[in-house]
């Protein structure tokens, strides 16, 4: 009788354990913010999603907000 008690125990523990195991896993998942990889306009410099931004037509890495920029290409550097 003490034995199956102790194993009702054991297995009510395990059962404990799993259930706040998963109950942190599934906090976790949704508190952790999805990154969005961004970039920068070569012209005007916005940040914006890597998904949204369109790419220079020539070999160069310039990304650009809008088709128009990309037409402008990059902004010449600022002189002070």
């Amino acid at each position: 009788m003490l034995r199956l008690l102790i194993l009702a125990a054991l297995i009510y523990l395990l059962y404990r354990c799993y259930r706040h195991y998963r109950r942190l896993q599934s906090r976790a998942e949704t508190r952790a913010p999805r990154s969005i990889a961004s970039i920068r306009c070569s012209h005007c410099g916005l940040h914006l999603p890597a998904s949204e931004a369109v790419r220079a037509a020539d070999a160069s890495h310039h990304y650009y907000c809008n088709s128009e920029h990309a037409r402008l290409g990059p902004k010449p550097p600022r002189r002070h």
